[in-house]
């Protein structure tokens, strides 16, 4: 009897999640905003060698410290030899394995999004759907707003995330989206309480004074134009380069790989500190 082209997966499908892995012969490819240390050592173990993982979350520096997504997770798979990108727009949970088939579903790479959580979705194996998947993918990876992350960057989040002082409530495991959405409407980012004076005590060169530069705007939300006006200060401090705001966009990259920008497009971004 043949295999039905799409059928329903729901909570708990860590072992499907581990079937599919494990019959993986070339690219593992992850879409998932939230990411755990533990179920990445289920998915890694059950991946066979010589396979490739590629996965796409969203950085976040307040997400890294409330524990929503661990830097252990993502060190994980690069160690792997696999590779890691940032997309901060990112809200599908996506599975592909090959080109035989995908998983589209409500559940993160988290233990809570495999078995505690009622989460929903659906195992594809048909051919075209699976091409615009593959296809929505790479372009994903390759879109100008996605960062590539590796272990340096990592060490960084690390350095920010320790000089900030734990909250005193527990850690969220994944955040109340509706508690969030409550707080800040749609903008329901998390924001990390204390990271200015912790981003100031870790950055360096460039980074520290455009990160400086934002401190000065007083919105949460600003503009490139805004940060453009800083241009003759930093020309001033860094005078030997004469591509300054080639700089200034290039650092703000390196802000959003470490979750304290946030990239809303069309020249606007967003502080990801409080």
């Amino acid at each position: 009897m043949a295999m039905s082209s799409i059928e329903i997966v729901k909570t708990p499908w860590d072992e499907t999640l581990r079937s599919l892995v494990g019959d993986t012969r070339r690219d593992l490819r992850v879409m998932s905003p939230y990411v755990k240390e533990r179920a990445v050592k289920q998915v890694l173990e059950a991946l066979p060698e010589g396979t490739t993982m590629r996965l796409v979350s969203s950085f976040s520096s307040a997400g890294f410290h409330r524990a929503v997504s661990d830097t252990r997770a993502f060190r994980r798979v690069i160690e792997r030899g696999g590779q890691v990108r940032n997309y901060q727009r990112l809200h599908s949970k996506v599975y592909l394995f090959d080109d035989t088939c995908g998983v589209v579903t409500s559940g993160n790479l988290t233990v809570r999004g495999l078995t505690t959580n009622y989460e929903y979705g659906v195992l594809i194996r048909e051919e075209a759907a699976l091409k615009q998947m593959a296809a929505d993918f790479s372009a994903v990876w390759r879109h100008k707003d996605t960062g590539i992350i590796d272990l340096a960057v990592l060490e960084d989040i690390d350095d920010l995330v320790q000089r900030v002082p734990r909250p005193p409530t527990p850690a969220l495991a994944e955040p109340d989206i509706k508690t969030l959405r409550e707080l800040w409407g749609d903008e329901y980012d998390l924001l990390l309480k204390g990271g200015e004076e912790a981003a100031i005590a870790t950055l360096s060169g460039w980074q520290l004074d455009v990160f400086k530069a934002l401190t000065r705007i007083r919105s949460p939300l600003f503009t490139l134009s805004e940060v453009y006006e800083f241009e003759e200060e930093l020309q001033a401090r860094h005078p030997r380069n004469r591509h300054v705001k080639d700089k200034i966009r290039q650092q703000l990259q390196c802000l959003r790989e470490r979750g304290l920008v946030k990239f809303l497009g069309g020249g606007r971004y967003k502080k990801l500190w409080d």
